[in-house]
């Protein structure tokens, strides 16, 4: 098994085009279930269901990102997802003992890989990949397409190859051919300043 540096990328991600962040970023105690994937999503007691919670920023100022920026680390037709971006740096997304994916140390062969996967579910690699941004579905290496479902006691969406409905992974491209990233920095990912129209003014 060998790193193909080529086809690995480093990509900011999203779910459904939806911030992706950890239990403990959406609910602060979160009972030992903090480095759990979720997203930023809240539970709307008006809808009787789950809206995107946004988040407000000065537009006019330069600042970093908090969105979640991951290595795809690509052996053969599959790829490690390494966190890049501040929660969890260096960490893997993979499977606990229950299934739930999540934030861990990198195991060998333990930790879960994945194959990416078009919207005719067919493997694909970065080759595929011709503009930087990509929707696609993440399934995990012999195991089924990634889904999710709400975990009702905490009403956070949380992520499984096991139960709920499949939802797709927005990637926006940063770095192709990416070596492996072994760096303490967070990936500077920034949002530059919106620049304001006479019009609105």
């Amino acid at each position: 098994m060998s790193t193909d540096q080529k086809r690995s990328f480093i990509a900011r991600i999203r779910c459904d085009d939806t911030p992706m962040k950890f239990f403990e970023q959406m609910l602060g105690n979160s009972a030992g279930q903090g480095n759990l994937l979720t997203t930023s999503h809240r539970y709307s007691n008006l809808s009787q269901r789950m809206v995107r919670a946004h988040r407000t920023y000065d537009r006019t100022v330069r600042h970093r990102s908090s969105e979640m920026v991951v290595y795809f680390r690509c052996y053969d037709d599959y790829y490690n997802i390494q966190i890049r971006s501040e929660a969890y740096l260096g960490k893997y997304f993979s499977k606990n003992p229950h299934g739930l994916l999540g934030a861990f140390a990198g195991a060998g062969g333990n930790t879960t890989s994945f194959n990416l996967l078009n919207m005719d579910h067919d493997i694909i690699t970065l080759d595929d990949l011709k503009k930087d941004k990509a929707t696609v579905y993440l399934k995990a290496r012999n195991a089924d397409i990634i889904k999710r479902h709400v975990v009702e006691n905490l009403k956070l969406y949380a992520y499984t190859d096991q139960v709920g409905e499949p939802v797709t992974f927005t990637l926006k491209i940063l770095e192709r051919d990416a070596p492996y990233q072994t760096g303490s920095t967070p990936y500077p990912l920034f949002i530059e300043p919106r620049i304001q129209d006479d019009d609105e003014m």
